[in-house]
């Protein structure tokens, strides 16, 4: 019989670290074991209440993690049964009525911060950057991605939007300034739930809430971003008062210090406190929720709302995919504007239309359009290259 004589296997190899690592750990289980045994009722009960403190403490930011991962994987915000072309509409004169609407979207925020701008190359250092700060903010109602806020090159976009508005040039040339400002007909101030749309509107309009009547900015979760992004979802409980991000304490901690407002402090924290009706704030979007549905929320709002009804013009601050979807949907097919069908608008920038209602004849649900050739860039002007981006 042949015999085969087993091949000799080479001897496995252990790296010193990996050989120590069990030891060490029992050194570290020994070590604390004795510490322990040796510590006083009095200790172990203070370092269990810091323990304990610590996960009382950071319950809210992880449960927002949590929740926003979730709905992140499984939400249908972007699925719906597609409507109509508006154009087959038809629109009898008794039961049709308009409203002036305009649109400004929010500056750039911490997220776009990280992902979006370029270098490409420079994103794992920014991300680094951004998770550095988010841990920093780890005991707090604030966050860098959680319902990210505007970063200080978003500040300053609306900031060059305040002096716009406030620019006698402007005012001159361009006749919605006078409605921007509150100084013509009566308009109503309305943002999305997300900080980054609150931070634009108090920024843009911080001169005409200093003013008579001293109005309030209606903040609406129907305008909540059309997205499955952490960073769209908001971290505002409903019918609570929004907080004001990092961002919006370090800007007016500096504009204090600067008497930028001619000695006075920064307004905007307090508009946070004072100026907000949270009535239309329902919290964060749900699964039970899509763009659609809140689309046509808004819809109904701008015609119904008691403080909406008394207004011709309703100021909406709130979010690139809301305002692309929006006009997608309810303007008509045969309208040839290409760039607020496909493209984004800038940021801070702003446009204005005419929103229709048509009254059902019978029980049935209203329908709405963008009335045809309403449609206008008022910041940046079209001369200035219009408040869409160019298609890439």
């Amino acid at each position: 019989a042949v015999t085969h004589t087993p091949r000799p296997q080479a001897p496995r190899v252990w790296s010193g670290a990996a050989m120590s690592l069990p030891r060490q750990l029992q050194e570290v289980m020994k070590l604390g074991q004795a510490t322990l045994e040796g510590a006083s009722p009095t200790v172990l009960l203070a370092v269990g209440t810091a323990v304990l403190g610590l996960v009382i403490l950071a319950y809210p930011k992880v449960y927002g993690w949590s929740a926003a991962v979730v709905y992140m994987v499984f939400t249908r915000d972007r699925s719906w049964k597609k409507l109509p072309d508006p154009a087959t509409y038809e629109r009898p004169a008794h039961r049709t009525v308009k409203k002036r609407i305009m649109f400004i979207r929010h500056g750039e925020s911490s997220w776009n911060e990280v992902f979006n701008i370029k270098p490409k190359l420079m994103m794992p250092f920014r991300l680094l950057r951004a998770i550095l700060v988010e841990i920093s903010l780890l005991f707090k109602q604030d966050s860098v991605f959680l319902d990210s806020p505007l970063n200080h090159t978003g500040v300053a976009q609306v900031s060059e939007l305040l002096q716009w508005i406030e620019g006698d040039v402007a005012a001159e040339t361009n006749p919605y300034v006078k409605i921007l400002r509150g100084e013509e007909g009566k308009s109503v101030l309305v943002t999305s739930n997300l900080r980054r749309a609150i931070s634009t509107n108090l920024i843009a309009f911080t001169l005409r809430l200093l003013k008579p009547p001293f109005e309030s900015v209606h903040v609406l979760s129907c305008c909540q971003e059309i997205s499955r992004n952490v960073d769209t979802v908001a971290i505002t409980p409903a019918r609570s008062m929004p907080k004001p991000s990092y961002v919006d304490k370090a800007r007016a901690y500096y504009q204090a210090a600067t008497k930028q407002w001619t000695g006075l402090a920064d307004p905007t924290l307090q508009f946070f406190e004072r100026r907000m009706n949270i009535k239309g704030n329902t919290g964060s979007k749900g699964f039970g929720s899509n763009g659609m549905k809140r689309m046509l929320q808004f819809c109904n709002w701008a015609f119904t709302d008691p403080a909406a009804q008394e207004a011709d013009t309703i100021i909406v601050t709130g979010h690139s995919l809301w305002f692309r979807t929006f006009f997608q949907t309810f303007l008509c097919g045969s309208e040839n504007h290409f760039a607020c069908k496909k493209s984004k608008m800038k940021n801070a920038g702003v446009v204005t239309f005419n929103l229709i209602r048509i009254s059902p004849e019978d029980a049935g649900e209203p329908k709405y359009m963008i009335e045809p050739n309403s449609l206008q860039s008022v910041f940046p002007t079209e001369d200035a290259g219009g408040a869409f981006e160019r298609s890439k």
